[in-house]
């Protein structure tokens, strides 16, 4: 395990913290808000029986608004599930030429990130599922009736306010963990993705290049991954074992051999063509700190430069 791949092991722990960290604000935030309008609502009809809250569309007014703050929540914890897995793929992509040029003092030219294609890439169907689709049309739709069931509870038991309130925080806390599954399980899905487009790309460019599969060898890895530790494979072949094939970790399309899987690849490099091509625009070979200043002068300097050549 080379510096290049350590380096690119802690932006991903860094970004799973960021994206916990984000959830864990939604979350509170929100779970704030419910209270905020139980509350109020709790102290104003508080002499109202069950039946009484039914006539007079008490609890579907309450219902509604607590719905409108888990919608709001859903937007927010889609907007930053989203960026979370862009950003696993662009680092993931760019992360092997920044090791092929700092290793091997090259300039390539290699393609930039196709914006649409990440986005297709993230909504892609999973279970016959987008992410947004199971976000909001199962995910928010059990969220919202978990808490209209706690509601009602409530109401027709009269538990008062500390008991419901309780019994929210639970919920969301139970959603919190949901949603960061997701965030995580689709990164590393964007993850797999990345590293397989990264090794087409270097091929095109003509890095004799090979993926070797490595597993994360404990406990909790399965026996199947176990067998594929070492295997190395051509870049447009898919890894076998026991009749599942995938070109990369997480790509198997069968849960019980994605979900959770800490799998990932290494490049092995076999050979540069003499005819590889190099960024004729920068000639010179600068050696860089880290990753984030080469992504500065390398990345984001040629997405400025085509930026303004459509101005």
């Amino acid at each position: 395990m080379n510096k290049y791949y350590k380096d690119l092991l802690n932006m991903m722990n860094k970004n799973e913290k960021e994206i916990d960290r984000l959830l864990i604000i939604n979350y509170t935030n929100a779970l704030g808000d419910m209270k905020k309008i139980l509350k109020d609502y709790i102290i104003r009809y508080s002499d109202l029986s069950y039946s009484e809250w039914l006539q007079y569309n008490r609890l579907k007014s309450l219902e509604m608004q607590i719905n409108n703050v888990l919608n709001d929540l859903y937007k927010i914890n889609n907007k930053d599930i989203n960026n979370h897995a862009f950003k696993t793929y662009e680092q993931n992509y760019f992360s092997l030429f920044y090791e092929l040029e700092s290793t091997y003092k090259l300039n390539l030219s290699f393609s930039m990130l196709n914006t649409d294609y990440v986005k297709k890439a993230i909504e892609y169907p999973v279970d016959g599922l987008k992410l947004s689709e199971r976000l909001y049309s199962k995910h928010l739709h059990d969220l919202k009736i978990k808490t209209k069931a706690c509601l009602i509870d409530n109401m027709i038991n009269d538990r008062g306010y500390k008991v419901v309130a309780k019994k929210l925080s639970e919920i969301s806390n139970a959603d919190y963990k949901q949603s960061l599954r997701i965030a995580i399980t689709e990164g590393n899905r964007l993850r797999s993705l990345a590293r397989q487009d990264s090794y087409e790309e270097a091929d095109k460019l003509g890095i004799g290049l090979k993926k070797k599969w490595l597993s994360t060898l404990d406990g909790k890895t399965r026996c199947l991954h176990r067998a594929l530790d070492g295997q190395i494979k051509d870049i447009d072949k898919e890894f076998e074992v026991s009749g599942y094939t995938a070109l990369q970790p997480r790509l198997f399309g069968v849960a019980s051999m994605d979900v959770h899987c800490r799998c990932d690849t290494i490049n092995v490099v076999e050979g540069i063509n003499s005819t590889v091509r190099i960024d004729n625009e920068t000639k010179k070979v600068i050696a860089y700190k880290n990753y984030n200043e080469w992504f500065k002068n390398r990345v984001q300097a040629k997405q400025t430069k085509i930026k303004k050549s459509y101005l």
